[in-house]
């Protein structure tokens, strides 16, 4: 299937952790000339040299989520504030599936307080043009953690819909992706 992003500027993909979004991202980055916002997670996993959050405390994993929240939540501003279009590793959708998983393993309610952010930062209508939910497997060392995310992005996703706050479009691999007047595979 051929997916037309011409009229879109501000792009997120969203998608269970090992699947291409990362890939995807920097192709698209580069091939369409678009800015690239990295995985927010991924950074703070790396700058703290290995944050473990399958196995960290219900605080610490508070904290983390927090954090990529604000980050994720402070780079597509800026970048929609200063008009430059981009495409995000990942979306505020992810950070609430992830936040739910950790509520479901904690039962510390201060992860429903994410949720709810991001649910009323995605009612705002003005984070993201679309949202691409790349909807193939996944590539990791957890997979019960996988299932449930996976599972739980694309029920998000019908919610979102529901919202009409920002088209979401299932994405898979054999698509092809056009921006202007370039196209690539995913």
């Amino acid at each position: 299937m051929e997916i037309d992003l011409t009229k879109f500027s501000k792009i997120a993909i969203s998608g269970v952790h090992g699947n291409g979004k990362t890939t995807l991202a920097k192709k698209m980055s580069e091939e369409f000339g678009l800015t690239y916002v990295d995985e927010v997670a991924r950074s703070i996993i790396e700058k703290t040299e290995g944050f473990d959050w399958r196995s960290a405390g219900s605080k610490e994993v508070l904290l983390f989520e927090w954090a990529i929240f604000y980050t994720h939540r402070f780079y597509v501003s800026f970048y929609e504030k200063n008009k430059k279009a981009f495409v995000s590793d990942r979306s505020l959708i992810d950070i609430m599936s992830y936040s739910k998983w950790h509520f479901d393993r904690t039962k510390n309610a201060k992860f429903l307080d994410i949720i709810g952010a991001c649910e009323l930062n995605l009612k705002s209508g003005n984070l993201y043009d679309v949202i691409l939910h790349y909807n193939d497997g996944y590539k990791s060392d957890f997979t019960e953690i996988c299932k449930y995310i996976q599972s739980d992005i694309k029920s998000t996703c019908r919610i979102v819909r529901g919202w009409n706050c920002v088209s979401i479009i299932t994405i898979n691999k054999d698509d092809v992706i056009k921006y202007k007047n370039k196209k690539i595979k995913i």
